[in-house]
C-alpha cells in the first residue's frame, strides 16, 4: 500500500470484499445479515457507492472470516 490514494484504497477494498464474498460462496444477503445491516446496505459497500466506517469495516471482515488488512491489500484477493 505504498502512498495509495484514498480513492485507490477504497477501490481495492471493494473488490477484495466482493472477492472473498463469493470465494466463501456467499450472498449479499448472507454478509448483510451476518454483519446485522441489511443486503442494499451491503451491496452499497461492496459496490463502492458508500465508504463504509472503521465499524463497519470490522464487520465486514469478521463476517469475511479475514481481516483489515487483507481486505487493504491491493495484492490480496483480486487476481490471486
Amino acid at each position: 500500500m505504498d502512498n495509495m490514494a484514498t480513492s485507490e484504497l477504497h477501490d481495492v477494498f471493494c473488490a477484495n470484499v466482493r472477492s472473498r464474498r463469493k470465494e466463501l460462496g456467499m450472498t449479499q444477503a448472507q454478509v448483510a445479515g451476518a454483519m446485522g445491516i441489511s443486503q442494499s446496505a451491503f451491496a452499497n459497500i461492496e459496490s463502492g457507492r458508500c465508504s463504509p466506517t472503521l465499524t463497519a469495516i470490522a464487520n465486514v471482515c469478521r463476517a469475511l472470516q479475514t481481516t483489515a488488512s487483507t481486505m487493504l491489500d491491493e495484492h490480496a484477493m483480486v487476481g490471486s
